[in-house]
């Protein structure tokens, strides 16, 4: 069964076009530039779902600034994220389907297929920095990501450098960006660790975060699961492997061990202000972050360490082929534009996203207005979100011949995940067996995770119908107004 991991809210986007064209509509490449005609033909009715990261965004000022730049009308409503998936199945169904909606992932797109037009012609899907980042099938490309977080190494460059001039090191590379793989990773972390004294620093790691330890499945797992379902000839995407999947074989489980093995054996001990506080005092030189981790080393105590100091590094962990891995990219929002939808209707939702991610005034609201992180090549970088590790991520998705590799959580229940957080940190500090974290992971089957879940819809339905049927006898009898 799929687990969607929604962003804070969903919002509709319901706008009208007041003229189209009479001629042929322009062609994908300058769709971004056009503005409406004086001579209207028949309006395409639009409505749209999209999920954004504020649940207080107003949306009132996009359509103000989409109306001025186009004369287009876009009238913007909010809706309750609650039960998204399901109320969109239903709308699709209907005869208001929207034409322009989101999908948080290769899970819904599994499931709404048929109502995904392909968007490999249009000049949205050229502007993405990172094409593999699409949802596809066969030649086509049926969704497209809007929103992106992302996982991987935080790098202090400041301490990489004392130690790249370091003249007793082992090391031979000369820049991180040298450091593209396992190998070299591990080779750079152990020379650290071991020049720590030298460097002034307590260790190469930071101490590791333990609060959140589905976070910590959802980031440490995607690795070896990405490249497990990499291997299947039959899908078009790890991610679709995955779904299909009734077993977790975690064939590079192994690697991942490695790999964390050199992490616990180089980090400092838990402090006071964890992982944050030690690297933004520049007391370590590295820590496993996402994109919300800016915000952390930002209100940390004794903070030294500069943005331009900072650098994200991929989480490498030995597979064949790495060394062109990009970081991992979590979280991520996509657009889908109705099949079903009229060719006016298609294109007037292609003209309308082309306009917000590559216009002056549409790339600002784009971020200041709705909080996203576009991944398009389109945004220079005073326009990217004022995020030292967001703009870092992005540059890993402007980098040629580097791939991304997707978070896999997507594919699993909430179960699995839960147990490996709790399995993979209980390694890190040294408690559960490796072997036995492995157990718990080769022993899941998605039929058995899908028959817990429809139990627990179940049961929820059930009481939900008893709590209705109580609120009925109350008001029959008039109890609830003692």
């Amino acid at each position: 069964m799929k687990r969607l991991l929604s962003i804070l809210l969903a919002a509709a986007l319901l706008f009208a076009l007041a003229a189209c064209k009479n001629e042929p509509k322009p062609t994908p490449s300058t769709s971004q530039t056009t503005s409406a005609e004086d001579a209207p033909a028949a309006a395409a009715s639009i409505t749209g779902l999209l999920t954004l990261p504020d649940s207080g965004t107003d949306l009132s000022e996009l359509a103000a600034a989409y109306k001025r730049a186009t004369g287009k009308t876009v009238e913007l409503r909010a809706a309750d994220a609650a039960g998204y998936a399901e109320r969109l199945r239903l709308t699709l169904d209907s005869d208001k389907a929207p034409t322009l909606f989101t999908l948080s992932g290769a899970a819904d797109y599994s499931d709404l297929a048929e109502y995904c037009a392909d968007l490999g012609k249009t000049s949205l899907y050229g502007f993405l920095s990172d094409k593999s980042l699409t949802i596809t099938a066969g030649d086509g490309v049926y969704a497209i990501p809007y929103h992106v977080d992302g996982f991987g190494l935080l790098v202090n460059k400041d301490i990489a450098d004392r130690y790249f001039a370091l003249t007793d090191r082992k090391t031979t590379y000369a820049s991180l960006d040298e450091l593209n793989s396992f190998e070299k990773l591990k080779a750079f972390a152990e020379d650290l660790q071991a020049h720590k004294d030298a460097l002034q620093i307590d260790a190469a790691f930071a101490p590791l975060d333990t609060e959140n330890e589905t976070l910590w499945a959802t980031r440490l797992s995607s690795l070896p699961l990405y490249y497990e379902f990499a291997e299947s000839d039959d899908y078009d995407s790890p991610m679709m492997a995955a779904l299909a999947a009734d077993r977790v074989e975690f064939s590079f489980g192994d690697r991942l061990r490695d790999a964390l093995q050199v992490f616990r054996d180089n980090s400092a001990k838990a402090a006071d202000g964890g992982a944050a506080a030690s690297f933004a005092a520049g007391k370590t030189a590295m820590m496993l972050a996402d994109t919300k981790t800016a915000a952390a080393l930002e209100k940390a105590e004794g903070r030294t360490i500069r943005a331009e100091n900072l650098r994200l590094l991929p989480l490498y962990i030995g597979a064949d082929g790495e060394e062109t891995q990009g970081v991992c990219v979590t979280d991520v929002q996509y657009l889908a534009v109705n099949a079903d939808a009229s060719a006016e209707e298609r294109q007037a939702a292609v003209d309308f996203l082309e306009w917000l991610f590559s216009t002056d005034d549409g790339k600002r609201y784009s971020v200041e207005t709705l909080g996203l992180t576009p991944p398009f090549n389109t945004f220079k970088e005073d326009e990217q979100p004022d995020n030292p590790v967001t703009r870092q991520l992005l540059s890993w998705l402007a980098k040629d011949s580097v791939k991304s590799v997707p978070a896999m959580d997507h594919a699993f229940d909430e179960g699995l995940l839960s147990s490996m957080g709790k399995g993979l940190l209980s390694f890190l500090r040294g408690g559960q067996t490796w072997d036995a974290f492995v157990g718990t992971v080769k022993g899941w089957t998605r039929r058995a995770a899908d028959a817990v879940t429809d139990a627990a819809d179940e049961l929820g339905e059930r009481i939900s119908n008893a709590v209705d049927d109580a609120r009925n006898t109350l008001d029959s009898t008039g109890a609830t107004g003692r």
